[in-house]
């Protein structure tokens, strides 16, 4: 739908003013500003641009899985707009992502996963590994946060926060036994 609002004067010239009545129509409404028109906000508060508390917007949550349609939760793939703490570890959303953990997982918590050079958990660093590592790098979409911090390895023994060709170095340089 559309909103409707009435300007009652405009600035003609410096200084003056004259009564113009102009209609301008916008198309929804989106009063809290978070990026869902009011019409659309039906599991949401039209009033809170975030409406679980956790500094993460309404539209940002149910959107995570960039469908395209912030209106609707998609669970086990979106973050739940009404909870701090979508998958209930006790961490909520937004720190897990600052933190590099999976919101959406309950055993992913923030400070669990180290940058060990083991994205498949199989317990040694391999080929598989570093090709996995390397493809994560080009492409972070392919990955979850827990494979990212397992991949980012470098500087050895204070990792960066950056999955990068540092990383894969060492990763290399550790499966070929250097």
């Amino acid at each position: 739908g559309y909103r409707q609002t009435t300007v009652s004067s405009v600035g003609v010239a410096a200084g003056e003013n004259k009564p113009v009545p102009i209609v301008m129509l916008f198309e929804g409404l989106d009063g809290d500003g978070d990026g869902i028109n009011d019409a659309d906000e039906t599991i949401t508060d039209p009033t809170r641009p975030d409406s679980d508390g956790d500094t993460l917007t309404d539209s940002f949550e149910l959107d995570v899985c960039a469908t395209g349609t912030p209106t609707t939760y998609e669970a086990g793939c979106d973050l739940d707009p009404n909870k701090a703490d979508t998958d209930g570890d006790g961490f909520d959303d937004a720190n897990e992502l600052a933190e590099g953990s999976d919101p959406l997982d309950i055993n992913s918590i923030p400070g669990a996963v180290t940058g060990d050079g083991d994205p498949n958990e199989s317990g040694t660093v391999d080929t598989a590994d570093l090709i996995l590592c390397t493809k994560f790098m080009f492409d972070p979409s392919q990955a979850t946060a827990d494979q990212i911090t397992h991949c980012d390895i470098a500087p050895v023994g204070n990792p960066d926060g950056e999955l990068n060709a540092g990383d894969i170095s060492v990763i290399r340089n550790q499966v070929l036994g250097l």
